[in-house]
């Protein structure tokens, strides 16, 4: 017959054994549960971190197009006004209205425009360096606003010598002073400098949030 105390012993060592056995177990499905929370909490984060980037890269885009969608809309209601009333002012002085008040009118509405035009001008040209740092497109600019003031004393008869040499120094109107003695040139000019300012502004790198 066996020994009871062998069988206490075999038995208590099989429930230790068991015991341990259950232990180790549980510590590997801990780990595993563990790590699959801490893989999936990584992936989570992971996905907020990429939704939180496409919403900015988003919003910086939305912006950007914004800055260049106002500043189109300044530079035309600065150019294109002036222009339209110039040649208002100059087909009434070609009919030979003398100084009617219909002349004077236009010749009111003109300066009007024109102060405007460089009010407006210059906050676009600020605007300009500030979004971009390519020299081109405040150049265009620049040239737009000198080439729109030699077209204006040009029309109202105060073209001076004076204007023409400072308009033709180098980073201005991009004319010498003999072609901005020419109506035509100086207009046909200010028409291509004004289309590639704005092609500038829809196309050139711009920069937000930079000091």
């Amino acid at each position: 017959m066996s020994d009871p105390a062998v069988w206490e012993t075999l038995i208590g060592s099989s429930v230790i054994s068991a015991a341990l056995a259950g232990g180790v177990a549980a510590w590997i499905a801990h780990s595993v549960t563990e790590k699959n929370q801490s893989s999936r909490a990584a992936i989570v984060e992971e996905n907020q971190n990429l939704r939180a980037e496409q919403q900015s890269a988003y919003l910086v885009h939305r912006t950007k197009l914004e800055i260049r969608h106002d500043l189109i809309s300044q530079m035309a209601d600065s150019a294109g006004p002036l222009y339209y009333v110039m040649r208002h002012y100059e087909m009434a002085a070609a009919r030979q209205l003398g100084r009617g008040i219909k002349r004077d009118s236009y010749r009111q509405s003109l300066d009007e425009q024109y102060l405007k035009n460089r009010s407006t001008g210059k906050a676009v040209e600020a605007r300009l360096a500030t979004y971009f740092p390519s020299p081109e497109v405040r150049s265009h600019w620049h040239a737009v606003m000198d080439l729109s003031a030699i077209a204006y004393f040009d029309a109202i008869g105060r073209d001076t010598p004076k204007l023409r040499e400072s308009c033709a120094k180098p980073g201005h109107s991009g004319l010498g002073v003999e072609e901005l003695k020419n109506r035509y040139r100086v207009r046909e000019a200010l028409r291509d400098r004004y289309e590639k300012s704005l092609q500038a502004v829809l196309s050139q790198p711009i920069r937000i949030g930079e000091t």
